[in-house]
């Protein structure tokens, strides 16, 4: 008799143990904020979801810290056929430090479609990072294009694709931008 109760007492220990220890991984799972600069790039997506992502010479750029000059992250614009955004991303290299400005515009959209995005007198890029001091450099696109997946004027949505080649005029360094998604919301500033 007490083999078996001292059996069955090593079998409520042995199920509460297992018990505690699969709680314990469970918790420890819990899904945590990533460290900057290592979140995913955003889905692409056509419902409005205010997101934005491109790759920068491999790196990832996707709104987030707060801009030097106390503008918001994210501006998009659209009228007549005029497409701006402005974003401001904080790589995340270390407190204060990475700021950069990805700034584009291209005129001539009127519904989905395929836009070029290398004629200087329909479009304009440009890539300003604080290590580089480009604020006041002039830019070149080399070879771009832009598709609109979605405009929306009476949801006030517009949502697209965008990759191109982008020279610094000043420096000569040149810029890959790579796998550019947005989805947002027409006259959206945050």
């Amino acid at each position: 008799m007490k083999l078996q109760a001292i059996s069955v007492l090593n079998r409520k220990a042995g199920f509460v143990y297992l018990v505690s220890l699969i709680a314990a991984l469970c918790f420890s799972c819990a899904k945590k904020d990533p460290p900057a600069g290592t979140q995913p790039i955003p889905p692409v997506t056509t419902v409005g979801a205010n997101s934005f992502g491109t790759f920068i010479d491999e790196q990832l750029w996707v709104p987030r810290g707060e801009s030097v000059d106390g503008q918001p992250n994210v501006c998009v614009s659209y009228a007549n056929g005029d497409l701006s955004f402005s974003i401001y991303c904080d790589r995340g290299v270390e407190e204060g430090v990475g700021q950069n400005q990805f700034v584009f515009h291209r005129s001539g959209i009127t519904g989905t479609g395929d836009y070029d995005l290398s004629d200087p007198n329909k479009a304009s890029v440009a890539v300003i990072t604080e290590d580089l001091d480009s604020s006041a450099d002039s830019f070149t696109v080399i070879s771009g294009t832009l598709t609109i997946l979605k405009l929306d004027l009476v949801n006030h949505i517009i949502s697209g694709q965008f990759s191109c080649m982008v020279k610094n005029t000043t420096t000569d360094i040149t810029h890959d931008v790579q796998s550019g998604r947005f989805d947002l919301q027409i006259g959206y500033c945050q």
